[in-house]
């Protein structure tokens, strides 16, 4: 998805909530620096079509996904390269296709070499004047040269740029909805979810059983605390 997000006030003239979504790095350099977009691209992971009422009537509301949809494009025909994360996120920081370059494997036992020549894009609009900051989950597969980011931590933030008038690019990644937020015990099932587990659609593969009802809710929850971490980064951005 991406999400172009415009307001009255002035960080927001020019700034984008990117989601899931490559920059074309070439267009932004090309612009002069007081033209250029400000950038934050918030990553989800673990995530489909199906898990967003913005995309499927069985999804989990996401009032504040669904404002940038509003306000923006939404790509309804992008389909990611690889169904685990570390391919994807590498794919997507590398603007490469992971088999080209050797990043297809999840848990490898040696780093990739970015070919010669190739970065990190980040690394290119950090040239071109960006200050690029990551917060702060990297797990790429591939090697990434020091010049990528000013700052990759949890503390990094598009505030702590050197002047006001400096464009930005920075990175969200959030892991509330990693499948690891999948795996609990029998005792987590006597928790309530928000989201009704009798009201949740499962997937026609699966049997419908009170664990797997309450699995979907749960995930459902997830979503929707994904939406918050969305809502309080664009109220970040109007202060």
């Amino acid at each position: 998805m991406l999400h172009l997000y415009r307001s009255a006030t002035r960080l927001l003239q020019t700034a984008s909530i990117v989601m899931m979504a490559c920059v074309s790095c070439g267009q932004l350099v090309a612009q002069e620096p007081e033209s250029r977009p400000n950038i934050v691209w918030i990553m989800s992971e673990d995530n489909s079509v199906h898990y967003l009422k913005h995309f499927d009537r069985h999804g989990a509301i996401a009032p504040a996904i669904e404002s940038l949809a509003r306000e923006g494009i939404t790509f309804d025909r992008a389909f990611s390269n690889a169904p685990v994360c570390s391919v994807a996120r590498t794919t997507l920081i590398t603007s490469c296709y992971a088999p080209r370059i050797g990043i297809q494997f999840h848990r490898r036992s040696k780093m990739a070499t970015m070919p010669t020549g190739v970065k990190m894009f980040p690394a290119y609009l950090r040239a071109a004047g960006y200050y690029t900051t990551n917060k702060s989950k990297e797990d790429y597969n591939a090697t990434k040269s020091a010049d990528v980011w000013d700052d990759s931590s949890r503390r990094a933030s598009w505030k702590n740029r050197p002047t006001d008038e400096t464009p930005f690019f920075h990175v969200l990644t959030t892991a509330i909805s990693h499948e690891s937020s999948l795996h609990f015990d029998a005792a987590a099932m006597e928790t309530k979810t928000v989201t009704d587990q009798l009201s949740v659609q499962l997937q026609p593969y699966f049997p419908d059983t009170a664990t797997f009802r309450y699995t979907r809710a749960r995930y459902h929850d997830r979503m929707m605390a994904v939406d918050k971490v969305v809502r309080d980064t664009v109220a970040e951005l109007k202060k």
